[in-house]
């Protein structure tokens, strides 16, 4: 029996270790031990140095895309560096783990005029998700504040256009993918995106629905 557990503790220190390799992302820059990638209990990523609780350093991670350690340290702030490959891209691009390095700010860029306050819209990268919105100017003032605020897609170049939707008031934008170019309307709720969803749902039934329809006859 102590020999059967003496075996089973080698094994469960082998698993433990591969575990730890895997999920690696870098070397902690307070204290030197290693960072590897948690989720947390609200389901989001964060580099956690593995000394903790003596050492309580974090550093979020991008919500989607495979996380990988950086060869090298960050060269405008010294921090660890992770590679970061986004769902359907074919090669990693190289990110700085703190969201304060001047690395990871993408300055915002004006999409087109808000539709409930006639204030400003702006496109911003966020430095601590790695997401992309579109968001009012007023979203965050002391008092009356404006919440609008967009989803965008998290791949490929947004333009704006200078546009709106006549249904709904809001800016238009081209996405340009691999896929192509197209313009869209900014309010996921907007009437001309629902009128398209029906149609989209009998495409998709394709020779199914033809088939039960035969049947019925």
């Amino acid at each position: 029996m102590d020999g059967l557990m003496a075996n089973w503790d080698a094994e469960r220190e082998v698993v433990k270790q591969g575990l730890l390799e895997d999920s690696l992302v870098g070397t902690c820059p307070v204290c030197g031990k290693p960072m590897v990638a948690r989720t947390s209990r609200f389901g989001g990523r964060f580099a956690g140095c593995t000394g903790y609780p003596e050492c309580t350093q974090t550093y979020p991670l991008p919500w989607t895309g495979k996380i990988e350690p950086g060869t090298a340290a960050c060269t405008e702030c010294g921090g660890p560096t992770v590679l970061v490959t986004a769902p359907k891209a074919k090669e990693p691009s190289v990110r700085c783990l703190d969201p304060a390095c001047a690395t990871n700010y993408v300055p915002p860029v004006p999409v087109g005029t808000c539709p409930k306050c006639g204030d400003e819209l702006l496109l911003i990268h966020s430095a601590k998700t790695g997401k992309r919105f579109v968001r009012c100017t007023n979203y965050s003032r002391d008092e009356d504040p404006c919440k609008t605020s967009y989803p965008v897609p998290q791949r490929g170049e947004i333009t704006p256009t200078g546009g709106v939707c006549e249904p709904c008031g809001s800016p238009k934008v081209v996405v340009a993918t691999r896929r192509g170019p197209w313009e869209v309307c900014l309010d996921p709720a907007c009437s001309t995106k629902e009128a398209r969803t029906p149609a989209r749902g009998r495409r998709t039934s394709g020779k199914r629905g033809r088939a039960a329809s035969s049947r019925g006859k």
